[in-house]
């Protein structure tokens, strides 16, 4: 979990060094440490609490509250994640906080925890079926301009022009999840596409008549990956809106009211009552796509990262159970 290259070396010495100065000269030198913002951040909130308060969960939410700012550049709804070499030392001093054994083993879980949620978590998981998916391709061609068979080639496009709105290179799937770019050959994809959806601050569907005909349920992996998402129950994901983004290709909401098999009721009910509203995607002309259905879609996404990571804050700093 901790860094094991730094740029800083002794962290702790360090800071110590900027608190002599700040005590006795009010003005801290510029040392050649990069970023000098961020690195004076770490200071001001390591030296304000010298890990010996007792408001330990005060300490913890200002320290997540500044990592949370480093990976998340939440500004004009866009979206980065940066690796920044002060979180480096963020890790480092709370090691040695761990060691001293000046905070709690909950105080240190709760911290393992939000680092998780600021550098693994994914943006989004993207599920659909393949089941015809030729005739799939043929109905949005209009969209994406594309037939090749065997690919889901408007679940690609989508991924594609999120990505592009987000700024992102998208051969680096650290923030997103989309099976056709995400998984190496050889790889145990049914373990690996539970541990990612389940990781991820948004479930984004795509929503056909093709994908509830697969019986039996164990075999249809839309309905396990829905399933696994709504399954993880803490307290930081409870959200004031649906972290799911179920996006209706040929369904009505009057084919979503009948169901035989009795596993997809409730799920048909979700889909039914929480959908996107520009439904379904089958009446979509290109031009709405790119104008209202992939900006919505941005929107979304990074707003449940961002309330999820806000919500969890909140929750250290009210001293809450997160079990």
């Amino acid at each position: 979990m901790f860094a094991i290259f730094s740029k800083f070396p002794n962290p702790e010495k360090l800071l110590d060094e900027l608190a002599i100065f700040d005590d006795k000269f009010g003005d801290i030198p510029k040392f050649e440490y990069e970023p000098f913002e961020d690195l004076m951040e770490c200071y001001k909130i390591f030296h304000k609490y010298k890990f010996n308060n007792d408001d330990e969960h005060i300490q913890l939410f200002n320290i997540l509250s500044f990592v949370s700012n480093q990976y998340f550049a939440l500004k004009n709804c866009s979206f980065q994640r940066r690796n920044i070499e002060s979180v480096q030392l963020v890790d480092e001093l709370v090691e040695s906080c761990r060691k001293k054994n000046l905070w709690s083993e909950t105080t240190v879980e709760k911290y393992f925890l939000g680092m998780e949620l600021a550098r693994n978590w994914r943006m989004f998981f993207v599920s659909y079926t393949k089941k015809n998916v030729r005739a799939t391709n043929n109905k949005f061609f209009n969209i994406t301009r594309r037939r090749k068979s065997g690919e889901h080639q408007l679940a690609t496009y989508i991924v594609e022009r999120l990505g592009t709105e987000l700024g992102w290179d998208l051969n680096d799937q650290r923030d997103y999840f989309y099976d056709k770019s995400s998984i190496q050959t050889g790889a145990h994809w049914e373990r690996l596409c539970k541990e990612k959806v389940e990781t991820s601050f948004t479930l984004i569907q795509l929503v056909e008549q093709a994908i509830f005909n697969k019986e039996p349920v164990s075999e249809n992996y839309a309905y396990r990956e829905f399933f696994d998402f709504m399954e993880v129950r803490k307290p930081y994901l409870e959200i004031d809106n649906s972290r799911c983004a179920f996006i209706l290709l040929d369904v009505s909401n009057k084919e979503l009211e009948t169901e035989v098999v009795p596993e997809y009721q409730s799920w048909k009910k979700f889909i039914r009552q929480t959908h996107q509203p520009w439904q379904p995607l089958i009446n979509i002309k290109p031009r709405e796509m790119e104008t209202e259905v992939i900006p919505a879609l941005k929107k979304h996404i990074i707003s449940n990262a961002n309330k999820v990571v806000n919500k969890y804050l909140s929750l250290i700093k009210e001293n809450f159970d997160l079990n």
